[in-house]
C-alpha cells in the first residue's frame, strides 16, 4: 500500500507507511477472504457476481477475478463487511418471514402458508434487501416451514 500513488494520496512516506501499517494490522483481526470463500458466501446468499458487485459497488468482472484469484479486492475489509451485512440481513429477514407465516397460519387454523417473493425489480426499502436476497430468504423460509410441518406456497409479487 505504500507505493508511489499511495504516497501521493497520503501526503508523504510517513503518512503512507502509517496507512499501510494500519491496513496490515487489520489483517490479523479479520478472517481471510479467500477466492473460494468469497464465491461460496456469494452463492449461499443467492447472488450472481453482478448482484454482489452492485451491493459492493464493483463490476461483475472484478468479482469474477476475485473469485478465481486472478486479483484481490483493493479493500478486502469492505468486501468482507458487505458480505457479513448481507448475511445478517438475510438471516434476520428469513426468521421474520418464517415467524410471521407461522403466526398467520396458526391464527387461521391451517398448515398452508403463502410466501410472497419478488422475481426482479429494485431494492426493497422496507427490508433493505435486494430482490435476489429476498428470493433467497423466501426459499429458506419455505424450507424451515416445510420442515416444521407447514405447507408453504411461494407466489411471485413482482410489480
Amino acid at each position: 500500500g505504500a507505493d508511489g500513488a499511495s504516497i501521493h494520496n497520503h501526503g508523504g512516506i510517513e503518512a503512507a507507511t502509517s496507512v499501510a501499517r494500519s491496513w496490515a494490522a487489520g489483517l490479523d483481526e479479520l478472517p481471510a477472504l479467500t477466492p473460494a470463500g468469497l464465491k461460496a458466501r456469494r452463492q449461499a446468499l443467492g447472488l450472481s457476481q453482478a448482484e454482489l458487485g452492485d451491493i459492493i459497488d464493483a463490476s461483475q468482472a472484478a468479482v469474477a477475478q476475485w473469485e478465481t484469484g486472478a486479483r484481490a479486492p483493493r479493500n478486502p475489509t469492505q468486501v468482507a463487511t458487505a458480505l457479513t451485512v448481507a448475511e445478517d440481513r438475510l438471516h434476520h429477514f428469513t426468521q421474520q418471514l418464517t415467524q410471521t407465516a407461522k403466526e398467520h397460519a396458526d391464527h387461521a387454523g391451517t398448515r398452508v402458508v403463502i410466501l410472497t417473493t419478488l422475481s426482479s425489480g429494485t431494492p426493497i426499502d422496507s427490508a433493505d434487501l435486494t430482490p435476489a436476497l429476498h428470493r433467497t430468504a423466501t426459499g429458506r423460509a419455505f424450507d424451515q416451514l416445510h420442515r416444521a410441518g407447514y405447507h408453504p406456497i411461494i407466489e411471485d409479487n413482482t410489480p
